[in-house]
């Protein structure tokens, strides 16, 4: 996405798989093709516009001139709308027509937004608590079976 956070998860996820992978000589092979990996992705996002959104994290800047206000925004009228809507949400894809329509708080300034920018929060506004229940169980899979994968590579090396 080219995000400022994306890019430092990817910095924090390539220091993080260097040091848990190295200090052991048979996993040092999974650390490089892990690394090598995360450095070709990393190198893959460099943009002008993710270069100066670089700089700023450097440089202090107020986050007001960046709008980060309209984000609480959003959240507030897409938290009015799950409980309005509970069990089975708003309907796949009809997030932007309903928050415009009635959930939109007067402050807020963004009308083209396909979701809440809180996977919580948009999977419960659109899906409500029964599509929640089946996005978290997948996820509560993905993160078994990556556990298993990760333990079956392990005992190869």
């Amino acid at each position: 996405t080219g995000s400022r956070g994306a890019f430092l998860a990817l910095l924090f996820a390539s220091v993080w798989a260097s040091l848990y992978y190295a200090h052991n000589r048979k996993k040092t092979v999974i650390a490089i093709i892990v690394v090598a990996t995360i450095v070709l992705a990393g190198t893959s996002i460099f943009s002008h516009r993710t270069i100066a959104g670089l700089g700023t994290i450097v440089e202090y800047q107020n986050t007001a001139t960046f709008s980060e206000r309209g984000r609480i925004y959003l959240w507030q009228g897409t938290w009015e709308m799950v409980k309005d809507y509970p069990v089975f949400g708003v309907g796949r894809d009809n997030f932007n027509k309903v928050y415009n329509e009635k959930y939109m708080p007067e402050e807020a300034t963004e009308f083209h937004l396909p979701h809440a920018h809180n996977i919580i929060l948009a999977g419960l506004s659109e899906t409500g608590i029964v599509g929640l229940f089946g996005l978290l169980l997948l996820l509560s899979f993905q993160i078994i079976m990556r556990d298993k994968l990760v333990e079956s590579l392990l005992k190869r090396f």
